[in-house]
């Protein structure tokens, strides 16, 4: 439409018509909306083919195409891109039972990438019941761990929890060798991971988190003691003192 009217805008003038049908006010707002549409539909497509499809757009036109078969809901999607606590429950229509492959890559995709993302909890979605089907009766149980490596790698996570439980032992889970500023992880009652107990809270802790350097000088000065932790977090945040 947009076309058709800059084209009647021109082709009025060049036949030197007096009376205008379509004015250059018209066709101005026409154009720069029809522009913004076709940018934000570009930026939709690029984005969620990468956060859907690994960045193939050709697997991204089949999800489409089959009206999001296997693939995570767009707005649970959405949601941990932007909010800041997201309760992922079939309560809000978040049923991942029928899930795929693409489709539990994606929501975990999202909360590793997510700049605001700092409480996410499943509840009640089927999701133990996917990853019992999809993981555990094919024996790729070893591959959760790369799915809580992704999500924690996310420095401003701070609670991950499942409700119920998914059917991933202790040996699954790996969240002391991966974890790094999340401050719990739960699966159904049990802890699998508490910072206060492997990582407590101290005044070098907050220094090396805050990139103060001079502060974490001063503490190292006075004799505070610097555990593996604290190194390990100065690495991972990329906080370098002397």
């Amino acid at each position: 439409f947009m076309v058709l009217q800059v084209w009647i805008y021109f082709r009025q003038h060049s036949l030197h018509r007096k009376v205008e049908i379509v004015s250059l006010y018209g066709v101005l707002p026409a154009v720069v909306s029809s522009l913004m549409n076709t940018y934000l539909a570009y930026d939709y497509f690029n984005t969620y083919s990468r956060v859907c499809a690994e960045g193939n757009k050709q697997k991204f036109w089949k999800i489409l195409i089959t009206l999001g078969n296997g693939a995570a809901p767009p707005m649970l999607l959405s949601r941990l891109r932007s909010d800041a606590n997201v309760v992922i429950s079939e309560d809000f229509g978040d049923d991942l039972r029928s899930l795929n492959g693409l489709g539990i890559d994606s929501i975990f995709r999202c909360i590793a990438e997510s700049v605001t993302l700092q409480v996410c909890e499943f509840r009640n979605t089927g999701l133990d019941l996917f990853l019992d089907n999809y993981l555990v009766k094919s024996r790729c149980q070893s591959r959760w761990r790369d799915y809580v490596v992704q999500a924690l790698s996310n420095r401003r996570l701070k609670v991950l929890s499942f409700d119920p439980a998914l059917p991933f032992g202790e040996t699954y889970w790996t969240c002391d060798s991966c974890a790094t500023c999340v401050e719990t992880v739960v699966n159904g009652s049990q802890i699998m991971y508490s910072r206060a107990d492997v990582h407590p809270e101290t005044d070098l802790r907050r220094a090396i988190e805050m990139d103060n350097a001079s502060a974490v000088d001063e503490l190292v000065s006075n004799g505070q003691a610097i555990k593996l932790q604290d190194l390990r977090l100065a690495c991972i945040l990329d906080h370098w003192s002397r």
